[in-house]
């Protein structure tokens, strides 16, 4: 078997469960390698949420394998909270763009992220 049939595409490939969310954010870019002509902070959409990554819809291109930083603001009595992402998918529609990233690392000071942001089971995407 070639090593493309072995791999799993799309939800096969998801571990956890994805929640479909429609929160706004902010995407940070690392002022290291920022692309020309693109803002250092976006405004972004998040989409749908899992314990192991975030999907945005934005104005703004991010490329694919790219480090950014997300500040998702929540209305917990716990904060806001901060993550970094690695951009494994992008595409184009309507105009906008649509981001699945992986998370690398998130700051939260308790409990579990996804409950943190959402605040309780939410419809499954």
């Amino acid at each position: 078997m070639d090593a493309d049939e072995s791999t799993p595409t799309g939800a096969e490939r998801r571990v956890h469960k994805r929640y479909r969310v429609n929160l706004s954010a902010v995407a940070v870019r690392s002022p290291r390698h920022p692309p020309a002509g693109v803002p250092d902070r976006a405004p972004i959409t998040v989409t749908d949420l899992s314990a192991g990554g975030i999907g945005w819809r934005s104005r703004h291109l991010f490329r694919r394998d790219e480090l950014v930083g997300v500040q998702l603001a929540t209305d917990r009595a716990e904060g806001d909270v901060n993550c970094v992402v690695r951009v494994v998918y992008v595409r184009a529609v309507d105009g906008q763009h649509l981001v699945g990233a992986e998370f690398v690392r998130v700051s939260t000071p308790s409990g579990s992220f996804v409950d943190r942001v959402i605040g309780a089971p939410a419809e499954t995407a």
